[in-house]
């Protein structure tokens, strides 16, 4: 269990025994020490219990939405990097009007592009054991290369 859980979980053990904001702060510093949640988060926490709270953990919270990782701006992505596997990030994120860390997110966690270093064009990030699922999502992002046939040349015989 997290600190800061138990803690909360110590301060509504106070909260019920009438234990005063101030007492259960000091049983809370001499049982963690250094780890002690604030003085402004135990007198918050305290008076949430007291006014009636039950939960102990935090609440969810949404948070932002993502705006830019959209399936369309996934289409879009996708089209660049296979009309040009050596286009930069940047260059990405400036055709699209978003962020370049949204046009990185695209690439790498939705699409699985990766590149080995600045200099190598973006190539689907493949497992190497062969694993069947990573294989036939990067088929659907990049067509597969045609095989180079090798042929001997033919060496002039002076004789």
């Amino acid at each position: 269990m997290d600190k800061n859980v138990e803690q909360r979980h110590c301060l509504k053990f106070c909260v019920l025994s009438e234990i005063s904001c101030a007492e259960a702060r000091k049983m809370l510093q001499k049982a963690y020490g250094t780890s002690t949640i604030s003085k402004t988060r135990a007198y918050e926490w305290y008076k949430a219990f007291k006014d009636g709270r039950k939960i102990v953990d935090d609440l969810h919270r949404s948070g932002r939405p993502s705006t830019s990782n959209t399936d369309k701006n996934v289409e879009e992505v996708k089209k660049i990097v296979l009309a040009n596997r050596n286009v930069s990030i940047r260059k990405i994120a400036n055709n699209l009007s978003i962020s370049y860390g949204s046009a990185q997110r695209i690439l790498v966690d939705v699409l699985g592009m990766k590149r080995m270093n600045g200099d190598d064009p973006w190539t689907c990030e493949s497992d190497d054991l062969g694993n069947q699922e990573s294989s036939e999502s990067c088929a659907e992002i990049e067509p597969r290369a045609k095989k180079l046939r090798r042929s001997r040349s033919k060496k002039n015989n002076i004789g």
